[in-house]
């Protein structure tokens, strides 16, 4: 891909993604204020409303009250001045359908169990009934029984008033009393909810928003779709919808709460906005629906043209980009055929022709100068990989010499069947500071010896080779690892000037009785494994690492080996070896392995299980020590 195309690209990119970012902050800041501001209106709106029905509830809650105490003072109202009663309550409010006073069972007159006088509103006329009969028990519905029982007023639960005024009706009922606190009867007034549907469709929420009622249970009072009155409640609509939005909506409704959410329309379809506020004192909700694409149209609007300027201008920048991107690949064509030219091995090209004073000329004059330096560094790579491979060379040399001055032949001792012995040593780099041996002192006495000198690579390879030939040296005809020990320190300190140390564990072992005599100079302590399973440590004695102090301070101790029993040597670079979460794979590890081995072991698949174990805790992660391991068993 050219730079002109990777130019084009980049900066129409860049811009697009900015202008991508403009229009999301806008569209999100405009949509963010419109819906604000429309839960703003719409909340007000609900609110404005159900302060009008809360308004026309209160007037005429107060008719029936006013009744009931006209009842209490005048106890004796003939059934004409009832009537006439009844028709001026009717008469003087356009929300009440109709009016009754109910007795209780002969109490208004001694040979009449039902006794209601009932005035209600019927194309324009009123009408008067007696509303009780064995068909309709008054006093076993609920807009009776309820006060009765309570000895106050209540808005019922809407209902249809079969054998009333047969209609879907509210009503509210106020109890009146005899002089001795006893309920005489019920004075109601009947709401329509025909005048409450017709005060809700008149509400005007946007273009295709609504607006409904519901009760204090739930139950749709007020609808646009007359199959949802007296039907379907809040709570059925959103159970058979699964709307767990809607359901909890409803709950805040029965609560008399006010509120604003954006869910799914139950009856249009669609994202929507439903505010709703509580009517007082019915306990029922007022509540309006705005479609949320009607809420959006104007931000829509807005981002429409946002996007128009934005694609007009991309077309202004791309012709822009266009015009510069010529006048600056031209000359770095130039640059790119010289480059082809000394890729080819050509490296006496040169870049001419170029007069430009800016990046492209700046760029020109260091190619040149590139090629230059490049001919002098490779003439100085050659000197320079004729001597690295000189030195690996020596180095291979070293790591072999290494290897050959360290036991290598397995059995070491095939005669001698009292003992199975196994080492193996693997260095950080190609050669290192670890060393082992094993060797007869005399017949009976078998020197071990495991060390690991401080640092890497070529000097402590020298050391521990001095420092292995000291100890086989000073071992002859010495049976004390102490005395041993302490001659090879003796030698070490007085010739090291730059300051090396080592950490030697140095043991004779006594092959006909099983004893092991050792002394440490701060080495790792070696595991032992009993023949009946247990694993231990050798105990620690004092001990200084040779070649530190002149008088060093080394003790002497003694463990015993019984037949089957094996014990393993090692350096730190077992026990610090480290994987990539940097965990160390510590002493735990090494007797986790041990306690899960059988005693019937030899000690070449031993270390190798160990060594096994070790690379799949390191993984991936370099080794950065060297890792030594002996093992003695006594066989007899």
């Amino acid at each position: 891909m050219s730079i002109r195309t990777r130019m084009i690209l980049w900066v129409l990119g860049g811009t697009l993604i900015v202008f991508l970012g403009i229009l999301f902050i806008s569209y999100k800041t405009s949509r963010d204020a419109v819906i604000q501001v429309n839960n703003e209106n719409i909340l007000n709106l609900v609110k404005s409303q159900a302060a009008r029905f809360e308004t026309n509830f209160r007037q005429v809650a107060q008719v029936p009250k006013d009744l009931a105490l006209i009842l209490e003072k005048y106890p004796g109202l003939s059934e004409r001045e009832l009537r006439r009663l009844l028709h001026d309550i009717v008469s003087a409010n356009e929300f009440v359908y109709g009016s009754a006073i109910a007795f209780e069972p002969f109490a208004y007159k001694k040979n009449r169990l039902y006794f209601s006088p009932y005035c209600f509103r019927d194309q324009g006329r009123f009408k008067y009934m007696q509303i009780g009969n064995e068909q309709y028990q008054y006093f076993r519905w609920d807009w009776y029984l309820i006060p009765k029982l309570l000895k106050k007023p209540i808005w019922t639960e809407p209902y249809y008033d079969e054998g009333g005024g047969d209609v879907i009706m509210t009503t509210f009922s106020v109890p009146f009393f005899n002089p001795d606190s006893s309920v005489r009867g019920i004075v109601t007034v009947d709401v329509d909810l025909e005048q409450l549907r017709n005060t809700a469709a008149g509400v005007k929420a946007g273009r295709s928003g609504y607006a409904f009622v519901v009760s204090r249970n739930g139950t749709m009072i007020v609808h646009p779709d007359s199959m949802y009155i007296m039907r379907e409640s809040i709570f059925s609509i959103a159970e058979e919808r699964k709307n767990n939005d809607l359901r909890i909506i409803g709950q805040n409704m029965a609560a008399g709460e006010s509120g604003i959410e954006i869910i799914e329309d139950f009856w249009q379809g669609g994202k929507s906005h439903m505010a709703y506020t509580p009517i007082q004192p019915s306990g029922w909700s007022f509540a309006v629906m705005l479609p949320d694409k009607e809420v959006m149209s104007a931000v829509l609007t807005l981002n429409r043209r946002l996007v128009l300027l934005m694609v007009l201008g991309l077309l202004g920048l791309l012709a822009a980009i266009i015009i510069i991107s010529y006048s600056l690949t031209k000359p770095l064509k130039k640059l790119v055929s010289g480059v082809r030219r000394l890729a080819s091995g050509h490296l006496d090209t040169k870049i001419e022709d170029i007069q430009q004073t800016d990046e492209v000329g700046e760029l020109a004059t260091a190619f040149n100068q590139m090629v230059e330096d490049l001919n002098k560094y490779v003439q100085n790579l050659t000197e320079t990989t004729r001597a690295k491979e000189k030195v690996e060379r020596e180095l291979s040399i070293a790591h072999d010499i290494q290897q050959s001055i360290l036991p290598h032949t397995y059995p070491p001792f095939p005669d001698r069947n009292e003992i199975d012995i196994f080492a193996i040593t693997q260095p950080a780099r190609e050669v290192g500071g670890d060393f082992f041996d094993f060797f007869f002192i005399d017949a009976d006495h078998l020197g071990l010896v495991i060390g690991d000198v401080s640092g890497k690579g070529v000097p402590a390879a020298l050391f521990m080779a001095i420092t292995r030939t000291l100890i086989k040296t000073a071992a002859v005809d010495e049976l004390s690892p102490r005395k041993t020990l302490l001659k090879v320190n003796s030698i070490l300190y007085p010739d090291n000037p730059s300051s090396m140390f080592v950490t030697v564990f140095y043991a004779v072992y006594y092959i006909k009785h099983g004893e092991i005599r050792f002394a440490n100079a701060g080495h790792n302590l070696p595991f032992i494994k009993r023949s009946n399973g247990n694993v231990e440590v050798v105990k620690r004695t004092k001990s200084v690492a040779l070649g530190v102090i002149e008088n060093v301070e080394i003790e002497e101790s003694q463990i015993n080996l019984q037949t089957d029993d094996y014990i393993l040597f090692y350096t730190d670079g077992l026990t610090e070896a480290e994987n990539l979460q940097r965990n160390m794979y510590k002493e735990k590890r090494v007797e986790q392995y041990l306690n899960g081995l059988y005693t019937s072991i030899n000690m070449k698949d031993l270390i190798g299980g160990m060594m096994e174990s070790v690379e799949v805790f390191i993984g991936s992660n370099e080794q950065f020590d060297d890792i030594t391991l002996m093992a003695l068993k006594r066989m007899i």
